[in-house]
């Protein structure tokens, strides 16, 4: 893979010694990005710069950068077009969705219309794009094929609303594809800048399985508001796997344009009712433990950096366990 030429101010930079202060490099970093993209930068910039966000991919760059020892630029560049292609996602999402809010505020499509909501998320994704140019062709081949998986995943989300009939298969697919893909790259792309391509490979592998466990958690956390609006979810899935009586209740509330308050606090009920928040927890777990087999031989010779997104792994596994 090509050498990373670093930008200008980032030549003399030293690897971080703590997660903070990389992530306020990102920060600093995406914000640049957005400079001088005039109305552009307007729309976008709630997205890319929400107070709310995780950073949880910037997270894991840096993580395996530390572990490989990787050049801290190179794995700010990685960081950087990770987090542009997510919140391009979220901006196109929303669009798809027709969604007024996002985190609390109003989103950009409601605030500036479809087409600049769009526009802007477009031009998040060539920037992603444009960061990763220095790192070589493989990798913007990489990160376009990322792109594509998304794109098919969200579709395929689409076409799952307000059924009750899903298989785990599809539910899985279109989960690694929306949230495990871009997890997968982050730690791709860094491990294959290292020059160790098979590692790569097995990195991403690790990292899906850990995308999968964080889209789980979330399906937990948004249960009502995937009920009511039809979004495909995990425990719903379970739910109405356990219980056919639920499976006629949740086909017939989703005839309805919005299902009603008391029906939508029912339906949650009845999912609860099955357990199937437990075992939701308990996939969760299983996925943690896909991700920590893949990791084995970093973890048995206690490479900081893997054994530390293990760690975040399982803090993530004890929230959803808590939450059930």
């Amino acid at each position: 893979m090509m050498a990373l030429s670093p930008e200008p101010g980032l030549r003399s930079l030293a690897p971080p010694t703590a997660l903070g202060p990389f992530l306020a490099l990102v920060e600093q970093q995406l914000a640049l990005t957005l400079a001088g993209a005039g109305l552009l930068e307007q729309v976008a910039r709630p997205m890319v710069l929400a107070s709310a966000s995780k950073r949880a991919r910037p997270m894991v760059a840096w993580l395996v950068g530390r572990a490989l020892g990787v050049n801290p630029a190179l794995v700010l560049d990685v960081a950087v077009a990770v987090e542009l292609v997510h919140a391009a996602s979220l901006l196109h999402d929303d669009v798809v969705d027709g969604a007024t809010e996002r985190r609390g505020l109003p989103s950009a499509n409601a605030r500036w219309g479809a087409t600049m909501a769009v526009l802007s998320g477009d031009l998040l994704l060539t920037s992603a794009l444009t960061r990763l140019r220095s790192l070589g062709p493989q990798a913007i081949a990489r990160a376009v094929d990322i792109v594509a998986e998304m794109t098919r995943a969200v579709a395929a989300e689409v076409g799952m609303r307000r059924r009750a009939d899903l298989s785990f298969s599809d539910w899985r697919t279109m989960a690694e594809g929306k949230t495990g893909a871009l997890f997968g790259v982050a730690a791709w792309l860094v491990a294959a800048a290292a020059g160790d391509v098979g590692r790569a490979d097995r990195f991403e592998a690790a990292l899906r399985h850990l995308g999968v466990a964080f889209q789980i958690a979330d399906d937990e956390k948004d249960l009502m508001a995937d009920l009511s609006d039809g979004s495909p979810s995990y425990p719903v899935l379970l739910a109405t796997t356990l219980s056919p009586t639920l499976h006629r209740s949740l086909t017939a509330a989703w005839q309805e344009t919005s299902p009603e308050a008391e029906t939508l606090a029912a339906l949650v009920a009845d999912v609860r009712a099955t357990g199937a928040l437990p075992l939701s927890a308990r996939q969760v777990r299983n996925e943690v433990a896909a991700a920590r087999a893949l990791l084995a031989p970093e973890l048995a010779a206690n490479v900081i950096g893997i054994a530390s997104i293990v760690s975040w792994a399982e803090a993530l596994a004890t929230v959803s366990e808590e939450r059930s």
